[in-house]
C-alpha cells in the first residue's frame, strides 16, 4: 500500500453519474485499502476544494494576488479526468496479459515468458538492446 494511504483512516470516493450529487460525506467515505483493492476512483475535486485550496492560496497569494485560490482551483489545468477500467466485466473478461518479444513483438510461449526475446531473436540480442 502506498505510504500516503497508510496514514489515512478514510478516503472519499467519487459517485457515479446515476447517484445523487448532494450525498452526505459519510456515504462517500471508505476504507483506503478497500478503495485500492477495488480500483474505486478518489474524489479529487473534493480534496482540492476542501483541503488544498486555502493553504495553497496562502502560499501563492503574494505572487497571484487576491484571485490566487480561484486561479489554482479552477481552470483547464484542473480538468483532467481518469477513467478507471474494470478488471471484471466488459471485454476484460476475454483478455489476458502475455509477454511479447522485444525484437519482433510476437507473443512468447509460457516456457519463454521470463525471457526478453523469443528463440528466433536470440542471435540478434545485442542488436535489439544496443539502440535502447
Amino acid at each position: 500500500m502506498p505510504e500516503v494511504l497508510r496514514d489515512l483512516a478514510i478516503v472519499f470516493h467519487t459517485l457515479s453519474s446515476l447517484q445523487l450529487k448532494n450525498v452526505p460525506a459519510y456515504e462517500r467515505a471508505e476504507d483506503p485499502t478497500f478503495v485500492l483493492q477495488n480500483n474505486i476512483p478518489l474524489d479529487t475535486k473534493n480534496y482540492l476544494t476542501s483541503q488544498l485550496a486555502k493553504p495553497l492560496a496562502r502560499i501563492f497569494e503574494p505572487n497571484l494576488g487576491d484571485r490566487a485560490e480561484k486561479i489554482l482551483v479552477e481552470g483547464e489545468h484542473t480538468r483532467v479526468r481518469t477513467v478507471v477500467q474494470s478488471e471484471v466485466g466488459g471485454l476484460a473478461a476475454f483478455t489476458k496479459k502475455s509477454a511479447t518479444c522485444l525484437g519482433c513483438k510476437s507473443v512468447l510461449p509460457k516456457m519463454e515468458s521470463e525471457n526478453a526475446v523469443c528463440k528466433h531473436c536470440e542471435p540478434k540480442l545485442h542488436e535489439i538492446f544496443a539502440p535502447r
